[in-house]
């Protein structure tokens, strides 16, 4: 079960630099794109994205899973718990925030 605990801090570090990517990089570029195009560029950006961030994302959930329930006798079980509600917590900011806001033209300043 050791090896779940380095899986999931695996799957947690290439979601931290893919956010960092996307929120440093890819998002500023998104008023780059013009009104015309913005649509189907977003689009496009949910979907492609989708294949980047799925498999890490259900990956740390499942050891996030694994973690409170088969967890390593050195995980006391609040830690593993906080770790599920935290990935939980990011799943529904995902969901009810940063996803809704894809289909918001940006502003050009």
């Amino acid at each position: 079960m050791k090896y779940v605990l380095l899986i999931h801090l695996a799957a947690t570090l290439v979601m931290v630099g893919v956010i960092w990517f996307v929120q440093i990089v890819h998002y500023p570029l998104f008023c780059r794109v013009g009104s015309g195009g913005f649509a189907l560029y977003s689009d496009a950006h949910s979907r492609l994205t989708t294949y980047v961030v799925g498999p890490p994302m259900l990956i740390e959930a499942a050891t996030a899973l694994l973690l409170v329930f088969r967890r390593p006798e050195d995980i006391p079980l609040g830690a593993a718990l906080v770790g599920l509600v935290l990935v939980g917590v990011v799943w529904l900011s995902t969901a009810l925030l940063q996803v809704p806001r894809h289909s918001t033209t940006p502003h050009i300043s």
